[in-house]
This record gives structure tokens, sequence and C-alpha cells, in this order.
């Protein structure tokens, strides 16, 4: 971001706050510039407008406010994390921030608006160009008619009632190319209407908020100049019992208070942002003098030192929180994200020109996207891995085992059919991490490890069992439905030694041109242990088109010697039975009884379906988190803009990311070698795949991603 110079620039805010850095040098006091939607930051005041150290964009980001003098400010391409030097400064930092964010908010609204309009004109005038044909053929039909009328012979009749039939066809399409056209005027007029409507609801909020925000930033001024006078009365107060006291030996007590006091923060230093030293001034700028330079210098010494120990604790913790994940640390994450912006397009209008195609390679409005990538939706099947894996991992009856894992590999399509709309499609070499040790106990890492075909990669490591597939996704459309036809084997190992693999069925999009769309699941999946011979189908039955009970599932366990030991029925959306067939009783003595549910899925929240149908699992995947490498899907700008609502400012980035991808492979897509798998061939199916090399986590420990490509 350049910024500008010119006169009509205006500074709206700008002082020394406190900026954190990293974990080792904690918070450095930077100059911050709060002007024309942007905050820039500085090392010194003196610095010009083409020296700022960073800038983020104020409209896209948003303040978080959980601790005491510190704010954070979160876009989609970074983070600050900010100290004050009381909550009064703090409170007028954040009134300053939310006032220009409200102000380029309004910006953007008017010039969609415009667009809007625009869009609006146009569709009248195709209402009207469909007026004028329905009149046409009106005419003609009615020429038509009167002609058959005064016709006398048979012979003349005949080619004439073929005429009027020809007339009524045109007179039809031409009526229902008119209520279409109608309901696409309704359906844009009744958007903008609800644009209005909330646009004038937030304009009185704003009027309410900014009286509001006036009144407290009186109040906190008045409440500061009152501590500021508190502050200097005590200051007086203090001096005059240090120059009344000056015999008294203050003995070694008072050193041993400060050096336990600083000595509290090095355990603290390890989890980085917000625990400094309270008795310190930060917003002190009288000069100090000997003594307290000398106290300076140790603080900082013992300091440093406990920032070194700090790291140190907290790689420990992470070591201990791998072997022994009974009580980590759990992390506070969000339960929703923002609405999903109206939208009036139809898929139909985008392929209906791919009719046999592979629409994997056809260009997909963002309109129609959800923002997730492909890695992080491969992720989201792992959601009930915990539940089911760990308990299967205990289980010491084979049958009873691949009866868990199919409920398992069920389990990943509990969500399919409200989720219509197409992930992110990933970019060479991009990764995703999911972490969910504290509470889960287990964790993922997925890359795209080719472009042609695309294929994705992961790598997921449970208490008891690791998981690992490649999957390439191929999608051909036919009549009213798209498939979607997934290709790769999916891998679990128990540490007990059982190793199973399966593969993924068929997904089909349903009323693609008329009526409301839907996703099933149809096919058979086949599940087989190399280990000790027993297997598992599970067939995926479709309603077909005279109805019938739709999303249900139905399989057989079988043992070594094809002999049936065990039935699974249920839905793939709400859960999976373990049924045992009586005949072979003398096996029940290991674990279940007829019907025992081995999964059952987790009920969406109430208006989910204004978030693209998420579950609450799937809205903490896009979520930011720290130490993540500087290619993971959290990082693009475009999906983070669809997030956010901003379709446009999504499209926007998401053809500079594709453009800038494409030129930089042209000769190298062939070379290219994924950073953190590689291939290798299976000993079991003699297939090669891309498997885990082992290397991300221990990067992150050390932060090192040099090997990481730059995509964004």
């Amino acid at each position: 971001m350049a910024e500008s110079t010119d006169s009509t620039q205006q500074t709206v805010m700008s002082g020394w706050l406190f900026k954190w850095t990293n974990i080792l040098r904690g918070y450095q006091k930077r100059w911050f510039v709060l002007s024309n939607g942007y905050l820039s930051y500085y090392r010194n005041q003196d610095e010009g407008d083409h020296s700022y150290r960073g800038s983020i964009y104020i409209h896209g980001a948003t303040v978080h406010s959980e601790e005491p003098n510190t704010f954070s400010i979160i876009s989609s391409e970074e983070s600050y994390h900010i100290k004050t030097s009381n909550e009064t400064e703090k409170h007028t930092w954040i009134a300053a921030l939310e006032l220009v964010k409200q102000d380029q908010s309004k910006i953007v609204s008017d010039v969609s608006l415009s667009g809007l309009t625009g869009r609006l004109r146009g569709k009248l005038q195709d209402l009207h160009a469909c007026q004028k044909i329905l009149e046409y053929h009106d005419r003609a039909l009615q020429s038509s008619l009167s002609a058959i009328e005064v016709s006398s012979t048979l012979e003349t009749i005949v080619p004439k009632i073929q005429e009027v039939n020809e007339r009524a066809a045109e007179f039809r399409a031409s009526t229902s190319a008119l209520i279409n056209a109608c309901s696409e005027y309704l359906d844009l007029a009744q958007c903008q209407a609800d644009k209005w409507i909330r646009l004038h609801q937030t304009g009185k909020q704003k009027r309410v908020w900014s009286v509001n925000v006036v009144a407290l930033m009186r109040r906190l001024t008045l409440n500061k100049h009152e501590v500021s006078k508190d502050a200097s009365s005590t200051a007086n107060e203090r001096s005059k019992v240090s120059s009344n006291s000056t015999d008294v030996d203050p003995g070694p007590s008072c050193s041993g208070v400060k050096k336990s006091t600083l000595l509290m923060y090095p355990a603290f230093a390890g989890r980085g942002k917000n625990k400094q030293a309270k008795t310190t001034d930060l917003g002190n700028t009288d000069p100090p003098d000997e003594d307290s330079k000398q106290t300076a210098d140790t603080s900082v010494k013992i300091f440093e030192e406990g920032k070194s120990k700090g790291v140190k604790s907290q790689r420990k913790k992470q070591e201990s929180a791998k072997s022994n994940p009974i009580c980590p640390e759990l992390v506070e994450r969000r339960s929703r994200i923002p609405n999903r912006p109206p939208c009036s397009m139809s898929l139909w209008n985008v392929v209906k020109n791919s009719v046999g195609k592979d629409l994997s390679r056809v260009p997909i409005p963002l309109h129609f996207s959800e923002p997730l990538s492909f890695l992080q939706r491969i992720t989201e099947s792992f959601e009930y891995a915990h539940l089911i894996l760990d308990k299967a991992s205990d289980l010491k009856d084979p049958a009873e085992q691949i009866a868990h894992v199919a409920g398992f590999a069920i389990s990943s399509y509990s969500t399919t059919p409200y989720r219509t709309s197409k992930p992110f499609n990933p970019l060479l070499g991009e990764t995703y991490e999911c972490d969910r040790i504290s509470d889960f106990g287990w964790k993922s890492i997925a890359e795209q490890v080719s472009h042609n075909p695309p294929t994705a990669a992961i790598h997921c490591e449970g208490k008891q069992w690791t998981c690992w597939l490649d999957q390439t996704m191929t999608m051909k459309f036919q009549g009213q439905n798209i498939f979607f036809i997934p290709s790769g084997d999916i891998h679990l190992k128990f540490n007990c030694g059982n190793h199973y693999v399966w593969n993924k069925v068929t997904s089909t999009l349903h009323n693609l041109i008329i009526g409301k769309m839907w996703i099933d699941q149809e096919g058979d999946m086949d599940i087989k242990c190399f280990t000790n011979g027993f297997s598992c189908k599970v067939s995926f039955k479709s309603p077909g088109y005279f109805g019938g009970e739709p999303h249900k599932v139905k399989g057989s366990v079988y043992d070594k010697e094809g002999l049936t030991m065990l039935h699974l029925s249920g839905s793939y959306v709400s859960k999976v039975e373990l049924v045992r067939i009586s005949s072979r009783d003398h096996h029940s003595k290991h674990g279940s009884s007829c019907g025992e549910v081995i999964w059952s899925s987790h009920a969406l929240a109430n208006g989910s379906d204004k978030y693209y149908n998420f579950s609450t699992f799937a809205c903490q995947l896009n979520e930011m988190e720290s130490g993540i490498a500087p290619t993971d899907s959290r990082y693009r700008p475009d999906q983070r803009f669809m997030e956010n609502g901003q379709v446009e400012e999504a499209e926007k980035k998401k053809l500079e990311l594709e453009d800038r991808q494409r030129s930089a492979r042209k000769g190298e897509e062939e070379n290219h070698a994924p950073v953190w798998f590689q291939k290798q061939k299976c000993p079991f199916t003699q297939k090669e795949m891309y498997v885990y090399n082992g290397e991300y986590w221990s990067s992150k420990e050390s932060q090192n991603w040099s090997r990481c490509p730059i995509i964004f």
C-alpha cells in the first residue's frame, strides 16, 4: 500500500502504542497513524509517509479487545496485537478504528448499490424485450386462428391446424421466457429493497452509536484527567515520605521483592503477548535517574532470560501434549461465520454449455462457492474421528473394529446433502494444518501436491491411529445432475497393526435446472483389512425417481472366509447402527448388542442455512491461528474476502492469484515436488500415492518455513 501525500489526506488519529513483535522481543514502542482507512506504524515519529513499517486496511479487519490495555486488529492478510498505557487510551483508539471502519463500509455500500441499480435497469430492458416478443407471437397466433375460421374445406383446415400448433408452441416459449424474466427482475428488486432497508437501519444505528461513542470518549477524557491528578498527588506524597525516611535501611527484602516480581513474568513469556509487568509504566517519558537505569537494565536482562525459558517451557508443553494429551490447554474457538451474501445468479446459466465435460476445468463464479478450500473440506471428514476411531483402537473383535471403521467412513458424508456450494480449488503448493490435539486428540496436515490432475494429500495422526489419503476429483454434467467422481484410496492404520483401505463413493448434485438443489451419495464402498483378511461392503442407496428413503446406507462385515459376521444400517446424515446375526451368537461375548449405535451426527445450529449450512466444526476450519505455514489456506485473501461477504473483492483476488501462479508454473509444473509429501508405492495395493514425509510439525516448532513457496 502506497499512502497518499496530497492535501486530501486526512489523519484521524496518531500516537505512540506498543506493538507485539515476537516472543523474544515482546512489545515494542511504535508510532501509529490512522489515516485514509489504513492504520500504519513507524519506528519513529519523524519518519516520512513512505517509510512506514507496515499497514493494515481497517475496513476488512476486525477489532478484538479481551484483556486490559490490549486489543488486536485482525485482517485476512495480517494481524496487529497492540498494548496501550491505560484503558482510556485503549478505548479512544478502538472508537476511532470503528468510526473509520463504518465510514469505509458506507463507501463500499454506495458502490454496490450503484452496481445493483444498473443490473436492475438491464433486467427491466430484458423484460420489455420479452413483452414485445410475446405480443408478436400473440398476434401471429390470433391470425392463424382467424384463418381456420374462414376455411371451408378439410384440405385447407389441416395445414392451418399445423400452423396453429407451431404458433402456440412459440407463444408458450415466449410466455415462459417472460415469466422467467419477471422472476429474475423481482428477485433482483427484492434484493435491492432488502439492501435499502438494511442501509436505513444501519444509518439509524450509526447515529445512535456515534452519540454514545462521543459521550464515552468525553467520560474517558475526564477520567484520564482525574487519574493524572491522583497520580501526581501520590507521587508528591511518596517523595515526601522518601525524604523523611533517608535514615531507614531498606534491607534486603526490598530487592528481593523486585526480583520476585520480575521473575513472575517469564512463566508467561512463552505464551507470548499480553503478560508484561504491570509495575512498569510504559507511558512514562520522564528521564530516569541512575538507580532506575540500573534497575531497568537488570529488568531487561531477567526478562530476556525468562523469554528463552518461556520458549523452552512452551516446547516442553507441546511435547507433553503429544505424549499425554489428557489435559492440554484448551483453545476458545468460534461457532459461526458471517452470513452468506445474497445471489440472484443461476448455476444452470454457467454450466449449460458444458454438457458432458469435466467441470473441474470450467470456471465457476465465486457466488456458488463456500469460504473453505478443498483441503479444508477433506480435513472436515475427520470431525468424528476421535469419537469413533479412538474407541475402535481398543476393540479386540476384528469384526466389530472394521464395523467402526465403516462408521467413520460413513460419517465423512454427514453434512454433504446440505452443502451445495463449491469449495475453493487449492493453488499448487497450498497447505492446511488442523491441530486439534487439545480437544479431539488428533492433528492433520494437507497439501495440494499436483495441478494436473488436481490432487490433494492429507495425513492425520490420532492417539492410537494414523490415517492418510490422496484424492483427485472429477466432475461430469448430465441432464439435471452434476456427478462428483473421486479417485484414490484411504488408508487407516491402528497402533495394534491392523491396516485398512477403502474407496469413496460418487456424489450427485440434483435439480441443477429446476427445484431446490441437494446432494446424494450413491455406490459401494469396499473396506478391507490387509492384516487379518476381514472386509466390509457398504452400499449407499439413492431414493430414485419414485421416492424412497433418502441418505440410506446398508453394509455387511465378512471374515476372511467370506462368512457374514455383522450388519450395518442407518443414514449417513444421522446415525449408523451395528446389528449382529443370530447364528453368530458365539461372537457376542466380544462386544456389541443388537442395534448398538456406533455413530450419530451432531445437529446443525439454528440458522446455519444462512452461512452455507456449516457445522460448528466447519466454521472453525478457516479461523486464523498463529504459527501456521505461510502457504496455509487461512492466508488466502480471496477466501477471506468471501468469508466476510465481499464477493467482488474475492473475485479480483482470485484472478490475481491464479494469474500469478499460472505464469510462475510455466515450464516448472512437471518438475514440481511437494514440500511435505512424497510418492511411494503401497505394499498392499501396489498403487503409487503421496505419503507424508514427517517433516511438517518439526518445521512448525522451529518456525522454519524456508522451503515453502510464495503463492499468496
